[in-house]
């Protein structure tokens, strides 16, 4: 994820995803590429860093159940509570309800929406944005059959 020109260009490192698929820990480095006029990383950045990554891991899940789905975010609000003066770390995690949830909803319904929640927290361990997101997941082979 570290070569994907959007999250590249940005300067969002993937510092971890774990195996399984539950957890994923993203790092948004502050520089003059990532920096607005006010000194402090521009929120589009963090925004950016948000984008892929829930919708990421819950499509590799669905994929080692067998599941071949489409992932993405429909939408997201994004609440900024502080100027981000440092690094910015945000961790993604899926508890094993929300995954079980997931997962009979696209086995019985073919689709799942979900909203999640995560935080920008700068290097002295406050939030600086709070972005909250909403997750559709579809099985496009069972979308083909309905008529």
């Amino acid at each position: 994820m570290r070569l994907y020109p959007p999250l590249l260009v940005q300067r969002v490192w993937t510092r971890r995803i774990d195996p399984g698929f539950r957890r994923a820990v993203v790092r948004v480095h502050r520089s003059i590429l990532s920096r607005n006029l006010q000194g402090s990383t521009f929120g589009g950045t963090i925004y950016s860093a948000v984008d892929p990554f829930h919708a990421l891991l819950l499509w590799q899940i669905c994929a080692h159940e067998g599941l071949r789905v489409e992932a993405w975010m429909k939408q997201a609000v994004i609440t900024f509570l502080r100027p981000a003066e440092s690094h910015v770390t945000l961790e993604f995690k899926l508890d094993e309800e929300t995954v079980a949830e997931v997962l009979r909803a696209v086995r019985d319904s073919g689709r799942s929406a979900r909203e999640f929640e995560v935080h920008a927290v700068d290097e002295r361990g406050q939030v600086c944005a709070t972005v909250r997101t909403d997750i559709r997941i579809l099985c496009p082979v069972r979308r083909n059959r309905v008529s």
